[in-house]
């Protein structure tokens, strides 16, 4: 019997997307309040990941509304959006 070596895509959302819905989330929810500093380091140490998709998930959310990322690597947490 033959068998494919070829892999399938995933149907998985990008790590970014899913670690943007959390800071996000966590803004809605008040664990970070608007404005606050959110460590890039933390929060990759906290998903147990590297900090690349951390820094993918605060770059890549329109107009900043997950937050922005300034020079220190720490993500600001945008206004509440109801």
């Amino acid at each position: 019997m033959v068998h494919s070596r070829r892999l399938t895509p995933l149907n998985a959302r990008n790590t970014s997307m899913v670690i943007a819905d959390q800071i996000r989330d966590r803004i809605i929810d008040g664990s970070y309040s608007p404005g606050e500093q959110i460590n890039e380091a933390n929060v990759a140490a906290q998903l147990e990941i590297s900090r690349g998709p951390v820094r993918g998930a605060a770059t890549s959310q329109p107009g900043g509304s997950a937050g922005e990322l300034p020079q220190s690597r720490c993500v600001r947490g945008g206004a509440q959006q109801r």
